[in-house]
């Protein structure tokens, strides 16, 4: 009964299942798929009470929140604390947002090369600012240019950055799709070193993307 309070709490739901992959779902919003050598961080893990905390101690306004729009994915066995899996830093977290307005892009939006050099100057400026909000002292050494592409009739921005956490370098990839009023960020963060293990993983994550209501 705990457990499935706990699923509930977090406002997904386990669709469905194979051998290899489990697919979730933001009810009324959108589905993803992920492998079985992740897991999904358990609202009432001592991992995710120790995270929380942390986020509590240095960002005391609470920028960052774990919401029911989002969701957090981590090496398995992160939850049960099992050594392998907590020194891996790898997360992929898939946000969801929703507003009131059309304001956003179409889900299969065009951009110019213009539009991307905007883009990533934008970031460069209030991206890097949000990043400093984050629990740790993070700093953004490279960024590469963003390019767009298209996923399952959705079109996407992809952007790229190298980070330094406590001298520790990170790598950190994000898709952006859009859907007049909605818009998803699936990110993946890891180290630098051990990215190669993770990026072709991540890519076919980011290819069960689905909104559920395409508008």
């Amino acid at each position: 009964m705990k457990n499935i309070i706990a699923v509930l709490n977090l406002t997904f739901f386990l669709i469905s299942c194979t051998s290899n992959w489990q697919k979730y779902e933001i009810p009324n919003a959108i589905e993803i798929s992920i492998p079985n050598v992740l897991e999904i961080r358990g609202g009432d893990s001592v991992y995710n009470e120790l995270m929380d905390g942390l986020r509590d101690e240095y960002n005391p306004n609470q920028v960052v929140k774990i919401g029911k729009s989002e969701l957090i994915f981590q090496p398995k066995g992160t939850d049960n604390q099992e050594i392998s899996a907590t020194e891996d830093v790898t997360r992929i977290l898939v946000k969801h947002f929703k507003i009131d307005s059309n304001s956003f892009p179409k889900r299969n939006f065009k951009m110019s090369k213009a539009d991307l050099v905007e883009f990533d100057e934008y970031f460069k400026i209030e991206g890097v600012k949000e990043l400093k909000t984050l629990p740790f002292s993070l700093d953004v050494i490279e960024v590469f240019p963003s390019a767009t592409g298209n996923i399952n009739g959705m079109s996407y921005i992809n952007s790229i950055y190298v980070g330094e956490i406590n001298g520790y370098l990170s790598y950190m990839e994000t898709y952006q799709f859009f859907n007049i009023n909605e818009k998803v960020i699936i990110s993946l963060t890891t180290g630098l070193e051990g990215k190669d293990k993770w990026i072709d993983i991540f890519k076919e994550v980011v290819n069960t993307f689905e909104f559920e209501e395409k508008k």
